[in-house]
Order: C-alpha cells, then structure tokens, then sequence
C-alpha cells in the first residue's frame, strides 16, 4: 500500500513540475519549490515520523489487588484496571492489557499489582519492562503437577506444595470418596502422592488438605483420563519359575496387555500362558520380549539371532540376571551392547518403602555393575546404584535388570511403587506403536483462555451440555479455547481425542492465583526500554501546511501568464 501511495505521489510530482517549467522568471522558481515542498508534506501527512520518547510507565490493577497496594501508588500515576477488578469506579477501565496500551502508546513499562495477568494479556506485556507486585498467596495448594492422562495400570503420581499448613496431610480420594493414598507434608509443605490409574474414563479424584490435628484445610478437584493407549503386547520366556514371575505376570494381566509366557518346569515339562512363538512373523507382533538367563541359554543359536533381529528392527528386549551369569550368556548379551561384570557390592539394595517417609525395604540384587559403552539407567536404588539399564539397539531397545525380588515391594504395601518399576520398564523398551495422546491444558478454568496446542486442521472441543465449538488453529497448530461451563470437555483432533476438565471460577482459588502470579513473575524484565519507544509525529501540522502550499500553487497558476 505504502509503494501504491508512493508511485502516486511521483507521477503527481512530475505532472506539477511539468507545469511549473511552463512558468516565467521566479514565479517559475516558486512553483518548482512549492511542488515538491507540497508532496513531500503529504507523504509526511499520509505515514507520521516517528520520534523516541522518553516513554512513561503505566500501572496495571489486576483482581486480587489490595487496599495497601493501591495506597501504595503515587497520585501521578495513570491507571488502568482491567475487568472484574473491584475499587474505585473512578479508575479507567480497559478490556484488556492490549486495549490499554493501543490507548497510551507512549508506555513503555508496566507495573502490575495484584493477582496478575491473566492468560489472554500475557502476550501483550511480553515487550515491556514489568514489574510485579503481587499480595501474599492464601493458605492452601500452591502447586501441583500431575499428568492429565495416564495408560490403565500404570502408576498416577502427584506432587505439589501447600502453604501455611505446618505438620499438615493430604489425602487423595477417588470418585466414590475413598482414600485412594495419603502423605504428609514436609518442612516446606511438598507432598507426593501416587496411585494406579484403572479403568478406561474420565475420572475426577479430590486432593483434600488436612491441618496438624485432621481437620480439611482445603478441598479440591484432581482431574485423571485413563486411557487404555496401543497395549503393548509382552511374551516371557523363563527357565523356571519363581514369585518375581508370578507377580510380573498379574501386572501385566491387570495393565491389560496380551500376554502370552513359557516357563521351563524340569524334566522337558514347560508351563504355557498362551503361546510363546520365536519365529521372525511372530516376534514382529511383538512389543517387549522378557527373557531370563537360564530360558536365554536354552535357545539356539538360530533363536538368539532371530530375537536379535527383531530387536533391530523395533521389538524390546528385557533380559533379567536371576543367578551368576554363564561364560556364553554374559558372550551373547554382550553381543547385544549389554556387558555386566562382577563387583564389589552389598547384595542389598535399599528401596524406599514410603513415599515422604523413612522406611526402607532391603531387596536382593546380584552383585553385577555395567560397563557397556552408551548405557543409560533404567532404575535406581536409594544409593543412586543402577539396577536395571538400557541401550538401543537398531530401531528397538534392549535391557537387563539383575534385581531379584521386586515383587516384595507389593508384599510391603508398596503396589503402586511396584507398578510404576515395571510400568516404566515397558514404556521405555516396548515398540513404539500409536499416535502421541492430544496436548490438553494442564490447568482450566470457566472464563478463562485455555491454550490447546499440537492440532490438526480440522478440531473441536464438545462442552458438558453437548455443544460443539469449531477450534481455529494458527500456523504453530495451536488454538485458545475459552470454557463456558465447568466439567469434562471433549477434545477432537484428527483421528485422536482426549477429554480435560474445566474447573469453576471459584474452584482452587490458591492454585489459580499461584499459577497467575508464577506466569506474570516468568514475563517480569528489569531493563527499560525508554530509549527504544517511539511515537508517532501528529499528522494535522503537516496536512495543514500542504494545505496552505497547494492553495499558493493555486493562486500562483492562477495570477501567472503561462509560455
């Protein structure tokens, strides 16, 4: 447009510079001034010149915002606050941050009281030097992190901080009010909880914050979609049997995934769980083999290379140490890039027995450390000692664990420890299968902008009460979404969903103003940028004055014989 506007102005400044030759002595002289001075004031009319300024700050009154805090301000100071900010209605209201600055070009640092900037008015101050000055949070939750997903039988882990509740609890309970798991806090009020996610739904658990002496501090919704996701498919090969497999076997069964397991019994005499085939067709329906040394030292040699095979083309491979290695064994695994050598450890290994608590449990390990280059933990004791790694392999991942007894973390009460080592062991060695779950907001909240992230083309979110709202994604496949009603929302995408919960506005009030104040805190600059603000020069002096010119090039052509 700029460009359109430009060549304009030159083809009108040629035509009046033609005319202005035709004229005689220094009237030709005047004209040919006057004909430039004019276009040049309405280009400068037409796009202002900018100017830098000094800049001025602006303050910005959010909800949450006290009586000290607005005493604070000086009487000077010009003021915006944005909605749902309840003071003096004397104060400017502005919609938003972006409505505020489009008023006051000339800002060129904000300072923000009160809770903070909501999501729809972070990306506006993401410029501008900011200050915060945020009140003192309530007692209650001020954070938590816990997955909005999670596959069936694996272990749903919650972690968090309470404020003001010295020598309090929390508990977490399940949809029909059970307590589903329960920890104290510590010193500095952080908890962790866990428990098994069952089942294939949206469910919505409570976290309740108990004080010193049990009595319910604060109670508040704690959103989990159980997916049941691509389950992997496990084989077991075993050279006997013990009571690690017995309960490996029930996990695997619980989680829901195809199992099939054979273990040598003596005497030639096997124990089938459906059929264990080794042939390449088969091995490449399969996700995660789980083999131990003795079943492994049973195989032949055209067995061991198909295995192999199958793990370089994408299968997971678990081998488990139950006994000192053989010669041939430890040859072959290190073949596979899993090299173990005998060392001087305890046969102990200290495994916590409670979440937030002292207690431990001494479970058995072989005395065997990896040396393979390129291995990466798989599981850790309390000391921090491996006892279970990793490596790729080709497109697949194989492992070993030489920690016997694992299964006496369930006997000790420890389920969901339990379930979360073997859930961990499949989702890291399993074939990778299925599409990535939807990206959901972690954190929502009726009337409030919520950032979906990870679409496609074509997406919906579908309410409580059945509406569907077409979501419009920009070039980063991201969408904002702002909730009507609290409850389970239904995500769309493509050929994937997901479902997240919206919590009401007055649900979580710690947590949300936590939340608020942590993201306003991320955008806060101490640098100004005074020198880089830049005002544009007002258009009616220069419209004026080209006035004045094209009305004395008028008279000019006027009073003037022409050649």
């Amino acid at each position: 447009m700029k460009a359109l506007v430009l060549i304009a102005l030159l083809a009108g400044l040629l035509f009046g510079l033609h005319g202005a030759l035709r004229q005689h002595g220094w009237r030709r002289g005047a004209a040919l001034g006057l004909q430039v001075a004019s276009v040049l004031l309405l280009y400068v009319a037409l796009f202002p010149l900018l100017r830098a300024t000094s800049g001025a700050m602006l303050v910005v009154v959010t909800p949450g915002t006290t009586a000290a805090q607005l005493a604070s301000i000086p009487a000077s100071a010009q003021l915006v606050a944005l909605p749902d900010v309840a003071i003096n209605p004397t104060v400017e209201r502005t919609p938003d941050l972006a409505t505020a600055l489009r008023r006051y070009p000339q800002t060129h640092e904000l300072r923000v009281i009160g809770a903070g900037l909501p999501p729809r008015d972070r990306d506006a101050a993401r410029a501008m030097a900011l200050q915060f000055d945020a009140p003192e949070l309530p007692r209650g939750v001020i954070e938590r992190v816990a997955p909005d997903h999670v596959v069936a039988g694996n272990a749903w882990p919650i972690h968090g901080r309470v404020r003001e509740v010295p020598g309090g609890s929390v508990e977490l309970r399940d949809p029909s009010g059970a307590v589903a798991a329960s920890a104290p806090l510590d010193e500095h009020g952080a908890f962790d909880v866990r428990t098994i996610a069952k089942g294939n739904q949206a469910q919505l658990f409570r976290l309740r914050v108990l004080d010193a002496t049990g009595n319910p501090v604060e109670d508040l919704p704690l959103p989990l979609y159980v997916r049941t996701g691509n389950a992997a498919r496990v084989s077991i090969l075993a050279g006997g049997v013990d009571a690690e497999l017995k309960y490996l076997r029930r996990w695997v069964l619980d989680a829901g995934m195809p199992l099939a397991a054979r273990m040598a019994l003596g005497g030639g005499m096997d124990l089938n769980d459906g059929a264990v085939n080794l042939g390449a067709e088969a091995l490449a329906a399969t996700d995660l083999l789980i083999v131990d040394d003795r079943a492994w030292l049973a195989l032949g040699s055209v067995e061991k290379k198909t295995v192999t095979q199958a793990v370089r083309n994408g299968m997971g491979l678990l081998l488990r140490a139950t006994s000192a290695l053989p010669r041939s064994v430890t040859t072959d695994w290190r073949g596979l890039g899993i090299e173990l050598q005998e060392a001087d450890i305890a046969t102990a290994t200290n495994m916590t027995t409670s979440v937030g608590q002292s207690g431990t449990l001494a479970l058995l390990r072989l005395p065997l450390r990896s040396v393979s280059a390129n291995i990466l933990p798989l599981h850790r004791d309390d000391g921090a000692e491996s006892t279970a790694v990793w490596r790729a392999l080709g497109r697949g991942r194989v492992g070993v664990t030489w920690l016997l007894d694992s299964y006496r973390l369930e006997l000790a009460g420890e389920r969901t420890r339990y379930a979360q080592w073997w859930a961990e062991s499949v989702a890291t060695l399993a074939r990778a299968r299925g599409a990535a779950p939807l990206d959901t907001p972690a954190s929502s909240w009726v009337g409030e902008r919520s950032v979906i992230c990870g679409l496609e083309a074509a997406a919906q979110v579908t309410s409580p009460d059945g509406a569907m709202h077409e979501l419009l994604s920009d070039a980063d496949q991201c969408a904002a979404y702002w909730p009507r009603e609290a409850g389970w929302h239904r995500l769309r995408s493509g050929d994937r969903d997901a479902a997240f919960y919206v919590m009401d506005a007055s649900e979580a009030p710690t947590l949300r103003a936590a939340e608020r104040a942590n993201a306003t805190r991320a955008l806060i600059r101490t640098e100004t940028t005074a020198a880089n603000v830049q005002t544009a020069l007002p258009r009616w002096p220069f419209l004026l004055a080209w006035l004045l010119l094209t009305v004395m090039l008028w008279w000019l052509e006027r009073q003037s014989p022409v050649a």
